[in-house]
């Protein structure tokens, strides 16, 4: 790679240093938008990106689940490849390029995002063999991203020979990173959280860090600062579409659970009935929509309306008021504990 700095400068270095695998703002906006989420689980990945834009590897593979940060990588090679040689690096689709007519040598530098696309047909591998081999023999730098592993595509020989391929994994993230990578989303949105409501993402939403990111973005339409203790309920009601999931925690029935232990812990007859409490903080403290409450209570819309307006009514009295209170401190307690929050 000739053209390119065995060391990069400072400001290209920056472009990929200054964020990891995991970087949440946009290709192309100033580096000091967002922070760095080096982890285990990307760490190899992290550096075999860097050392391709430094031209001190020349064939690179980065492989992995979708939605972990494979293209926002291959996206900070090009910003930081841009830079350091001055003409436009563009990020081709593996299956598009495999069947364009330019010649495979005419791009001093590539980048192919999506490779599994093409290894579903034998057609396409076969042309991006051949066209991957004239950059081979031509020694031309070439860095390629797929979903998933490069098992496939090492058996079929798309990627031949493979001594000449520096390839790495970016792995599943665990718990404990999902948190971290919650908390870099959120800083790169500046949407200031909880971090109980990023443990919150982090352990029960569904999906990658699309998802992850896609839920922020449903917080941020109604306000940017999310610190209070008490946010945390009102979050749960929020992100209910996120949260319906795979490891079957709702946080109706956490809220339930909690209502019912201050029931059965008070000393006399509760001043406001059961029903009443549930529907009452679930939709007005958890902020969940009047069918989710529903659904939950096997009651009507409008039994849930009437509900938390008698509750509303009866607020006045004092022992009414504490008695709502001391549900709404246990229900934030049991609600932020069950998201297993990693201090």
């Amino acid at each position: 790679m000739a053209s390119v700095p065995s060391q990069l400068p400072k400001s290209a270095e920056s472009a990929v240093v200054n964020d990891g695998s995991f970087w949440t703002g946009s290709i192309g906006k100033d580096s000091e938008s967002s922070t760095i989420a080096e982890l285990p689980s990307n760490h190899h990945a992290l550096a075999l990106g860097f050392d391709f834009a430094c031209g001190q590897r020349t064939f690179v593979g980065i492989g992995g689940p979708s939605g972990w940060g494979k293209s926002e990588l291959l996206g900070h090679v090009r910003n930081a490849l841009e830079r350091i040689v001055e003409i436009p690096v563009s990020i081709n689709q593996a299956s598009i390029w495999a069947l364009s007519q330019q010649s495979a040598t005419t791009q001093p530098v590539l980048l192919l995002d999506d490779l599994q696309d093409v290894l579903r047909s034998p057609r396409l591998r076969h042309l991006l063999r051949l066209r991957l081999e004239q950059r081979i023999r031509r020694n031309l730098p070439t860095m390629i991203c797929t979903a998933g592993d490069f098992s496939t595509a090492l058996r079929q020989r798309v990627i031949t020979p493979s001594n000449r391929w520096q390839l790495a994994q970016i792995l599943p993230p665990s718990p404990v990173e999902r948190q971290c990578i919650a908390h870099q989303i959120a800083q790169g949105e500046k949407l200031k959280l909880h971090r109980s409501i990023e443990a919150l993402i982090a352990t029960h939403l569904n999906g990658n860090g699309r998802s992850m990111r896609g839920a922020m973005l449903r917080l941020k339409l109604i306000r940017s600062d999310w610190r209070s203790d008490q946010d945390f309920a009102e979050a749960c009601g929020i992100l209910m579409p996120y949260l319906i999931g795979e490891d079957g925690w709702d946080p109706r029935d956490v809220a339930a659970d909690a209502i019912n232990h201050v029931f059965l812990a008070w000393p006399d007859t509760p001043p406001i009935g059961r029903r009443a409490s549930q529907a009452y903080v679930l939709n007005q403290v958890i902020r969940l929509s009047e069918e989710d409450v529903a659904s939950f209570l096997r009651i009507s819309t409008g039994q849930v309306y009437r509900h938390c307006r008698n509750v509303r009514d009866r607020l006045a009295c004092p022992l009414s008021s504490e008695f709502i209170e001391i549900i709404q401190t246990h229900v934030y307690s049991a609600l932020a504990h069950s998201a297993k929050w990693i201090d």
